[in-house]
């Protein structure tokens, strides 16, 4: 069976818009139409859900999908996870197209925690109340607190400014609601993404020795989602040898927010392990454009099979959708998807 389904016409490559993405005219290697009826039962030509079951629910406007539920949390501490995993038939280069709902409150923040170990110095201190930094240049506003088993006070703050910078916010520290100063001991910023899509060959993350390929939502410091994506492989984490970690880019913006998206994603891996020429790209079109935007271009990734993995498990076979989200959501948060699709070939006239 042939899996060509490039579309004839402009009007297919960039039409469509607002609407889910047309049927082609011979088939995907495997195809997911949840606003179509299909479930998480469904085996696609041997690509298959763990658990068979996902709820099913409608985003405004009736269109349905799967449903992703992150329950919210006042504290940016407590992560939060959905994942769907599934199997496929081993798989070393593909398109995917993703059609997901953003819904209007996605929002992922960017915390930092700073300890103060004299509770008495921040006993009136309150969420929302303004903390000026050290050197008296840098802010950052009251998320949460609590106490620890030590009696430690942890203050989160929330998009502070210098969040990386030790210096800005250990030592004297001025809240700037009520005029008070208190002596903080040590910070820590927060992991700040949600997982959307990770796929892995032998062994999930530095478990395997063939590559993991993981892409990221991100919170940027403007308040913009960012995209990245990171390859774990020989049994190290993610992004640490090297060639292992894209950019960061602007992904999803307020203008997303209550729409569908279509994500378009093209993975090749790599030759083998000593070349490093491994390629991912991604595309967006969000509800009422009319043609994708290119987002990520990442080539030279050494993303090859490991002779250390046992074939088949040394491409692509295992992964899963969405995941966890760290720091997690304040309120209850959920996305719908529609539709997945993976093809050995282009979709809906998106060409590497």
């Amino acid at each position: 069976m042939a899996f060509s389904i490039l579309f004839e016409g402009a009007a297919n490559a960039n039409g469509n818009f607002g609407q889910p993405i047309p049927e082609p005219p011979e088939g995907y290697l495997h195809e997911f139409r949840f606003n179509a009826g299909d479930t998480y039962a469904k085996n696609s030509n041997g690509m298959t859900f763990d658990g068979g079951t996902r709820t099913i629910t409608a985003a405004p406007g009736g269109e349905t999908g799967g449903r992703y539920y992150y329950a919210g949390s006042n504290n940016p501490a407590v992560d939060q996870t959905d994942e769907q995993w599934f199997d496929i038939p081993p798989i070393s280069e593909f398109y995917m197209l993703r059609r997901i709902w953003v819904p209007p409150n996605y929002n992922l923040r960017l915390a930092m925690r700073v300890e103060f170990r004299t509770p008495a110095q921040v006993a009136s201190w309150a969420v929302g109340d303004v903390l000026q930094g050290t050197d008296g240049a840098y802010f950052g506003t009251i998320e949460y607190i609590e106490t620890d088993g030590n009696n430690y006070v942890q203050i989160y703050l929330l998009w502070p400014d210098h969040i990386d910078y030790y210096g800005t916010w250990v030592g004297t520290i001025t809240n700037v609601t009520n005029g008070q100063t208190a002596t903080s001991s040590t910070k820590e910023r927060l992991d700040n993404g949600n997982k959307h899509f990770v796929i892995h060959c032998d062994g999930y993350s530095g478990n395997g020795k063939s590559p993991t390929l993981v892409f990221g939502w991100t919170s940027s410091v403007n308040g913009v989602v960012q995209l990245d994506c990171s390859v774990a492989v020989d049994g190290f984490g993610s992004g640490v040898q090297p060639n292992t970690h894209s950019s960061y880019v602007d992904f999803i913006t307020a203008d997303d927010l209550g729409k569908f998206i279509n994500i378009m994603t093209y993975v090749k891996m790599a030759t083998n392990e000593a070349t490093h020429d491994g390629v991912v790209k991604v595309w967006k079109k969000t509800d009422g454009e009319l043609s994708y935007a290119e987002k990520l271009v990442y080539t030279g990734i050494n993303m090859g099979p490991r002779a250390a993995a046992v074939p088949p498990y040394s491409i692509f076979k295992r992964g899963y959708l969405m995941g966890y989200s760290n720091s997690g959501f304040k309120t209850n948060t959920t996305l719908i998807e529609s539709e997945l699709l993976i093809s050995a070939t282009p979709i809906d006239g998106v060409v590497a």
